[in-house]
């Protein structure tokens, strides 16, 4: 899932994490992104 992102935007899942504000806004909505992650 991340891997659609650019690399230097998103490397570990973590990272993913915390550049939530853009990566939930170009996936999903906050509630959305917060489901996701707890799934993760």
């Amino acid at each position: 899932m991340a891997r659609h992102y650019p690399s230097e935007t998103v490397k570990p899942a973590e990272n993913k994490r915390e550049a939530g504000p853009k990566e939930k806004k170009a996936t999903t909505p906050k509630n959305d992104g917060k489901k996701e992650d707890a799934g993760e």
